[in-house]
């Protein structure tokens, strides 16, 4: 399986969600609204949600097995490792 980071959408400084994501798996399907967030452990990656009544959010997007999400987040912390280190602040990671 091939995951490619399509864009990185930075998020205004100061905040605690850096960066929207959007991926795409084997050239045939895209998936958007991945988030870079700044947690107590340092940077997480959320896979998209929806918010719902009582504003619980529930994944919209959910890998089936450990080794897909583990491929998703290390392809998009490449990305963003790989867009801080040249200092890009645009889109197209």
């Amino acid at each position: 399986m091939s995951i490619e980071v399509n864009r990185i959408s930075r998020v205004a400084p100061g905040r605690r969600t850096k960066a929207f994501v959007d991926i795409i798996i084997d050239d045939i399907l895209l998936v958007k609204g991945f988030q870079i967030r700044e947690g107590e452990a340092g940077l997480t990656i959320r896979f998209p949600s929806k918010k719902g009544q009582g504003g619980q959010h529930f994944e919209q997007v959910r890998p089936l097995n450990a080794e897909v999400k583990d491929a998703i987040r290390q392809a998009i912390m490449k990305a963003w490792e790989d867009s801080e280190r040249k200092g890009e602040n645009g889109e197209n990671a």
